[in-house]
């Protein structure tokens, strides 16, 4: 299932898997994860694992130089 919230001036979505999502209605957004997900995530969320080397890993299991380029290998067409 999943919860809606307005606490403040943000939105934020509460899934029963352990992911929140809050938006400012603006600009930023954050996503937490629940430590029972910790190692077993990714995609733009990361991998979890607090290891900086591995933030960047693309869906063919490489590693990305650039922020840039780590968001553009998970575009959708």
């Amino acid at each position: 299932g999943l919860g809606v919230t307005w606490p403040g001036d943000w939105v934020a979505v509460a899934s029963s898997l352990g992911v929140r999502v809050a938006w400012d209605r603006h600009l930023a957004v954050t996503v937490t994860a629940e430590p029972e997900l910790r190692g077993g995530t990714w995609g733009l969320c990361g991998t979890y694992t607090d290891d900086p080397a591995d933030d960047f890993v693309r869906p063919d299991g490489d590693i990305a130089t650039f922020a840039a380029a780590f968001g553009n290998a998970w575009r959708v067409p």
